[in-house]
């Protein structure tokens, strides 16, 4: 009775951190911590497997590799998500459970799988930064090529359209803002090249052949 008392009191002091802003837990306990919480008041939660990509090699162009700046719209997401998602879900889910009968309360399922959700990212981020080897492009010396972190204007030589891009890490890529992933097929065809060069690339809608214009370190 006594360790079960201690335990209530150590995951109510977590729900409270929470509540006001200032989880700083390791990543490891998040989970742990979460559904220990909500299974002492029977809710058993499912949190969802975090998929990571690892390697042995801390290459300059390795999939650990980032941006300073892609480093910090992580920690910024991080951020976010422990100081405002995060407790506004665990209050979803006590409203939720307010309203009676939890075996047919859509608000409150969803609002436990987004719960899940939400700590599987802290824990994929967490554990993304921790191993991060973070570049800052505009202090590496360079000799006017492509490399990872530097800007590149191609044209695509078939139809004369042109873009800028960044090489990024592949977990900061996001297209839209025309960020690469190193490891992507247009990425891996014009690193080490330089302004002038013409090379061609395989992707997914077939070879494209495509010519650098400007290379920054921005």
């Amino acid at each position: 009775m006594v360790a079960r008392r201690a335990h209530r009191c150590r995951l109510l002091r977590v729900h409270r951190l929470v509540e006001v802003g200032r989880w700083c837990s390791r990543s490891a306990s998040v989970e742990n911590a979460l559904a220990s919480l909500l299974i002492l008041r029977g809710d058993p939660v499912w949190f969802p497997p975090v998929a990571c990509s690892h390697t042995s090699e801390r290459s300059f162009h390795g999939e650990r590799t980032h941006a300073r700046s892609g480093a910090r719209r992580l920690e910024q997401e991080l951020d976010r998500l422990k100081t405002v998602e995060l407790p506004q879900v665990l209050r979803d889910i006590e409203t939720a459970r307010e309203h009676g009968d939890l075996s047919e309360n859509a608000e409150y399922h969803a609002a436990k799988e987004r719960l899940g959700m939400i700590a599987a990212r802290i824990t994929f981020i967490e554990q993304t930064l921790s191993r991060a080897e973070i570049i800052d492009v505009t202090k590496v010396p360079h000799d006017g090529k492509v490399t990872f972190g530097s800007t590149v204007t191609v044209e695509n030589t078939a139809g004369g359209e042109t873009q800028t891009l960044r090489l990024v890490g592949p977990e900061e890529a996001d297209i839209k803002e025309g960020l690469v992933s190193i490891a992507s097929p247009l990425a891996r065809g014009i690193i080490a090249r330089a302004v002038g060069d013409t090379v061609k690339v395989t992707m997914p809608a077939g070879v494209r052949e495509f010519k650098i214009l400007k290379v920054e370190y921005i």
